[in-house]
Formats: C-alpha cells, structure tokens, sequence
C-alpha cells in the first residue's frame, strides 16, 4: 500500500482559509464604488479577528516566512505561540505552522500546527477532518498502529470518509492480529461503496477473505470469495475460493466430485493435489472414461506427469475396465428406463454424465425425479444430488436458463453453496465467458 500521508499536507493546507502571507501585505481600500460594489457583493466567508496581542507577533515570524527565510521565521514563532489570546488566533497559528513545518520539515512543528486547529472552534468540520486523518495517518505510516487505530477511528467519527478509510482501518486492526475487528471494519467499507454505487476495490475483498481465512471463519470467507470471483474473474480466484471452500466443508465424496468438476470448468485445476483430488472422489474403476479425461488434460497441460506413482496407479485402474465400461453402458441404460427404482435411474444417469452422454444423463435425471423422493440403499435421501446433477448437465449443454432453474431448487445444506457457486459459473457464462 502507498504511504496515505504523502499528499495529506497540500491538501490539508489548500483547505485553509488564509496564508501567512497575506498578512505581511498592506490591507488595500476598495476603489469601487458603493453601487459596484453590491452589484459584485457576494456572501463573505467568515475571518478570524486576531487579537492585537497576536497579531504584532505574528508579523514578526510572517515577515521572514514571505522571504523565505523560514529559519527566522521559526526563530520567531515561539513569541507568536506565546501570544495567543483566542481560538481565531489559535487558527492562523496553526495555518502557520503547519505550513512552516512543511518548509522546514519538521514534523513536530506541523503537529503542533495542527492541534492548535482541532483547538480552534473557529476551523471548518472538513478542515479538522483532514487534520484528524492526517494525524492517525503519521502513525500509519510510522507502523505505530494501535496509535493508528485510535486516530484513524476518531477521524471517521468525526465524518472523514476519503483514502477508502474504513480499509486502512480494516489494516491497522490487522496488523495488531485483530482480525475479527479487520473483517467488520473492510465489511463496512463494502457496504459503503455499494450503498453508494461505486465499485468495491478488489483489494476491499481480497483484505476481507485474508482476515476471514486467518480467523478460520468459513461463512465469511464463503461469502467474501464468491464477491471476489464475480467482480474478478479468473481461475486463481476461481481455484482459491473452491479449494477454501472444501478446505473447512467436509464435504462427501459426490459433493467434492460437483465442486471440482466446476473447478475444470473454469479452467482452474493447477496442481497435482487437485487433480489427485478430482479423481479419488470420481473412482477410477467406477468412472474410467472421465478418470482418463481428467488425467490426460493434466498431463497434457504439464500440471501432472504420467510417471508420478499415484498418478500411474490411477491411469492403470481405468484403462483396465475402459473398454468394458463404455460396452456395458447402453444396457444398463436401458434396463434403467425401465426400472421403478429413481436411484438406479439416477445412479445410471451418473455414468453417463461421466462419459459425457449429457443430453442422455439429462434424461435419466429427469425420469428418476418423476419417481419421487430418490433415496439411495442406505437409505439417504439422494434428491438434492440428482437436481444438481441434472443442472449441471444442462449446463455442459449450454442450456443456462434451465441449468440455473434447477440448481434454484437447491434451498439447503452444502449442496446449496455449491449450487450458488455454480450460479456464478452459469452468469458468468450468460455475459459470455468461456468454460465447458
């Protein structure tokens, strides 16, 4: 992140009603005449009435100041300080040194520049937010930020909402280890932006899912990740929010089997551990054709390498039973049509799918779902899946429409999360993205 006080002392100084050197000058009398002048009269902005006590000593450090002889000028300032008698003289004090000590760099100067404003009822609300803003943003920078923390919250308080504060806050809680106060302040800069119109930072959600994944808090980290995918969509994104996702799941093996085969449809799958992932839930022996898809793309993009033993051990599982599996598929197909069991129908429909008979799995799904409740021989009910499935292959066929209509139906449970991921997926595809 960039230093946020670089750019603070110009701005805070420009807010400032008047310059030091406007009183080393002469007041000038107006020439124009009475009529003239209501005919030019606007409403005069409020000035300080310095005291004569301040006002003599003033002139004794502003003098050198418009010479820039800023030396004198500070060997001066110490009896104008002194000679402060009320908040208007307290305000051009401190317009003065804020503006000497950016002359002469001195920090300490412009800090006691700037207290003396915040003292001052005679400074605008947006100048003491300023100032309040660029004193907790010395401490940022000087990384002292529980000191930070105080300041940068007192200037929001006060109203300051530039710098997108609520994330600097967010990061001086972070940086103290507080990441459940880190998620609510980024969360709330969300919400503003949005309540706003304007577009969240992607960094807004890449600070919330670090602060959720170091609390281990999964429903945020759910959540945070899915905006993260829609306003960036990428397969790192894409990987990162689905491997999180199963990381705290603990889903079964078919729900780790729809997750990563949206994964691939992303284009996501980079590792060995994913496609090591995607296979173990598919079963090599059960599901060969797909098996040997998965693997031959891994190794084909370089993410795996045929040599590596589990790897091997996969391949040769599946290519064993290929050739039986693809001849044994259209009977079983047949006898499923038949069947008054949804679940046979349902699990026939899987095989299919795996072999990328979509369209035929497509009609299996919908012919098991006629049959009622589809519960499997253990006696799960097993109807959620079969919708999802059904969805996912209208999906491949680039039906969107009725993909989402039936992952819509989803209203609970972990396949519900996984049906909203690939919602994503489906809209994403609707504005013309690539995938299957």
């Amino acid at each position: 992140m960039n230093r946020v006080s670089k750019f603070m002392l110009a701005v805070t100084a420009a807010t400032l009603i008047f310059s030091p050197a406007a009183y080393a000058q002469k007041e000038k009398k107006d020439k124009k005449s009475k009529k003239e002048a209501a005919a030019a009269a606007v409403p005069a902005e409020p000035q300080p009435q310095l005291s004569k006590e301040f006002r003599a000593a003033y002139q004794l450090a502003v003098a050198p100041f418009v010479k820039n002889d800023f030396a004198g000028a500070s060997a001066a300032w110490p009896l104008a300080r002194a000679a402060i008698q009320n908040d208007d003289d307290k305000y051009q004090a401190g317009i003065f040194a804020v503006q000497l000590g950016g002359k002469l760099n001195d920090k300490e100067l412009s800090a006691e520049g700037y207290d003396l404003l915040l003292e001052s009822s005679f400074t605008s609300l947006d100048t003491r937010q300023q100032i309040l803003f660029q004193k907790a943003a010395n401490s940022y920078d000087g990384k002292d930020y529980p000191a930070a923390e105080v300041k940068m919250i007192a200037a929001y308080d006060a109203g300051y909402r530039g710098s997108d504060i609520e994330a600097l806050i967010a990061t001086t809680f972070s940086q103290q280890k507080k990441y459940a106060e880190a998620v609510s302040w980024i969360q709330r800069g969300i919400d503003a932006k949005l309540a706003s119109g304007q577009a969240v930072p992607i960094n807004f959600y890449r600070q919330a899912a670090g602060y959720a994944v170091r609390l281990d808090d999964n429903p945020t980290i759910t959540k945070v990740m899915k905006h993260l995918v829609k306003a960036e969509d990428n397969a790192d994104n894409w990987r990162d929010m689905l491997n999180l996702y199963m990381r705290k799941a603990a889903l079964s093996e078919a729900e780790t089997l729809d997750v990563m085969r949206l994964m691939r449809s992303k284009n996501a799958m980079k590792y060995p551990v994913e496609y090591a992932l995607y296979v173990e839930s598919l079963g090599a022996r059960r599901y060969p054709v797909e098996t040997l898809s998965v693997l031959q793309a891994g190794i084909d993009a370089g993410h795996i390498e045929a040599s590596d033993t589990d790897i091997k051990d996969h391949l040769t599982a599946a290519r064993a039973v290929v050739d039986e599996d693809i001849r044994g598929l259209p009977s079983a197909e047949k006898q499923a049509r038949t069947s008054a069991s949804g679940n046979l129908i349902s699990l026939t429909g899987d095989a299919l799918f795996s072999q990328g008979k979509y369209a035929e799995a497509q009609s299996l799904y919908e012919l098991a779902l006629t049959k009622g409740s589809i519960v499997d021989n253990t006696g799960q009910d097993r109807t959620d899946r079969t919708i999802m499935r059904l969805g996912i292959t209208k999906a491949y066929q680039k039906d969107w429409a009725g993909a989402k209509a039936e992952l819509a139906k989803i209203t609970s449970g972990k396949r519900k999360d996984i049906a909203e991921y690939w919602m994503i997926y489906i809209d994403q595809e609707m504005a013309g993205g690539g995938g299957v």
